[in-house]
């Protein structure tokens, strides 16, 4: 295992995501160059008045800008390149469904544009941050931004997000204030509008997945009803006769797969202590854990499995195993699993026993010993 960053990801958001994205851009277009070139027609082309038509072209400059970003996830744009809108946005509509509520008075509420906004801003806030959970275990970022550049940026995001505040909360003092004319509606809609500033990762990166061979050039074994395991150069993991690196690395394939976040972390947990001891054996001839109870004493000792991201996968994922260390009848092994796509879910550590088994433990039943 190496401990290189690993270069950014080209995995697109799912299929779900980039339908939901392409709807988006439809309605995202018409309310765009609807308030871009009829700014003076909202009473009867929008779900309600905007006074002046500056604070209309302006609402509808980030129409313009939001169909643009769905429109490249649409079309397969790296997920890491796109993450980091989504909070962003979700930001946007409940602060938009919010000043709905409390200005319902001025919509034309039998109107099909007020239906229409209505549909999209009671859906939207559940909808947005759903999507926005189902790809995150996609994200890999790449080189960091220069550390003055990320300043610059946090300073400037929490200026305008206070300012957003402000207005939102206090909008008679925009009204006072601002520089073309507002009304408490457009003036929560201006703050919503400058609230939707992205919110990246300060810094990412994680251990890049192996090389090795998929699982259908991989051996088979340990087989288990529900469970398929599959290792990589190697025929059987237990003889003493199969000699190589302290490392192994094996492809499992749960059916099924859970869907609860707690289920699917204990799937994983699972597997995480079965060949670390046997990792260990292979970089020497002559043992292996087909002896283990027999001529040798084995036993886990401690093992912990860290979480990285919400654990969700499909198809196959690869446990990776490095012994790093054994001696004093102790060994250290290290591992990570990682989704078929490269993405990096759980990291593992297993400190086991390795010793001779005493002559005197022949005597006892080969079950009961360690």
């Amino acid at each position: 295992m190496n401990s290189e960053i690993a270069a950014p990801s080209r995995t697109p958001p799912d299929l779900l995501t980039r339908a939901v994205a392409g709807f988006l851009v439809l309605i995202l277009v018409d309310a765009a160059q609807l308030l871009a070139f009829y700014p003076d027609r909202t009473d009867t082309l929008w779900a309600w008045t905007i006074q002046p038509p500056l604070t209309a072209m302006l609402l509808g400059s980030v129409y313009l800008a939001g169909a643009y970003f769905f429109a490249r996830v649409l079309f397969g744009a790296p997920w890491e390149r796109v993450a980091a809108g989504f909070p962003a946005i979700a930001l946007f509509v409940w602060m938009a469904a919010i000043a709905t509520a409390l200005h319902l008075d001025r919509f034309h509420e039998d109107s099909l544009p007020f239906a229409a906004w209505a549909a999209l801003y009671i859906t939207t806030p559940l909808l947005v941050p759903y999507l926005y959970l189902r790809n995150r275990r996609r994200l890999i970022a790449g080189t960091p931004l220069p550390r003055t550049l990320r300043v610059v940026l946090l300073v400037a995001g929490a200026a305008i997000v206070s300012l957003s505040l402000v207005l939102y909360v206090v909008p008679d003092v925009a009204i006072d204030n601002w520089a073309w004319t507002l009304t408490p509606l457009t003036a929560r809609i201006t703050a919503t509008v400058l609230a939707d500033v992205p919110t990246p990762d300060v810094i990412r990166h994680h251990l890049p997945q192996p090389d090795v061979v998929g699982p259908d050039e991989a051996h088979e074994t340990m087989p288990m009803g529900g469970r398929q395991v599959r290792v990589v150069d190697v025929v059987d993991v237990n003889s003493p006769d199969e000699v190589g690196p302290p490392e192994l690395y094996a492809w499992l394939h749960y059916d099924p797969v859970p869907t609860r976040d707690d289920l699917a972390k204990a799937l994983v947990a699972y597997f995480t202590g079965h060949l670390g001891i046997s990792t260990t054996m292979r970089a020497h001839e002559g043992i292996g854990t087909a002896q283990a109870h027999l001529t040798v004493s084995t036993a886990p000792m401690t093992l912990s499995v860290s979480f990285h991201e919400p654990v969700r996968w499909d198809g196959w994922i690869l446990y990776t195993h490095e012994s790093t260390q054994v001696g004093a009848g102790m060994s250290y092994v290290r591992g990570a699993v990682h989704t078929e796509e490269g993405e990096l879910i759980a990291s593992f550590a297993q400190d086991a026993l390795i010793r001779p088994l005493r002559t005197t433990d022949t005597a006892i039943k080969e079950q009961s010993r360690l």
